[in-house]
């Protein structure tokens, strides 16, 4: 894996915490409108079907938002760690050397 840019590590940082801000919003959305069609609508007021559905989009919720970090991940290119997390992300950016192994991340250029 090759070294990023420090512009690029940042534009992906940001990336990955909008979109999956963005994702988690959405489902956020979509459990609260379901639970609101329940409270109004009487004939979804089988619990078993509210408990699955609401089940599934936090499932569906979890799955994308492990999809869109994968995605948009940044690793160190010596140990392999995962550059996304708050703590890392920041002292990557701040001092360009990852926070785990202290090895330099950021390409010439």
């Amino acid at each position: 894996m090759q070294p990023v840019t420090r512009s690029e590590y940042i534009s992906r940082v940001n990336t990955c915490r909008r979109v999956t801000n963005y994702w988690g919003i959405g489902s956020l959305f979509f459990v609260m409108a379901f639970l609101a069609a329940i409270t109004w609508w009487p004939l979804l007021l089988v619990k078993s079907v509210a408990v699955i559905v609401i089940s599934c989009v936090i499932i569906i919720a979890l799955l994308g938002i492990f999809v869109i970090s994968a995605i948009y991940d940044v690793r160190c290119p010596f140990c392999r760690t995962s550059l996304q997390s708050g703590v890392l992300a920041s002292t990557a950016i701040a001092t360009g050397k990852c926070g785990h192994c202290g090895n330099s991340l950021w390409a010439e250029g």
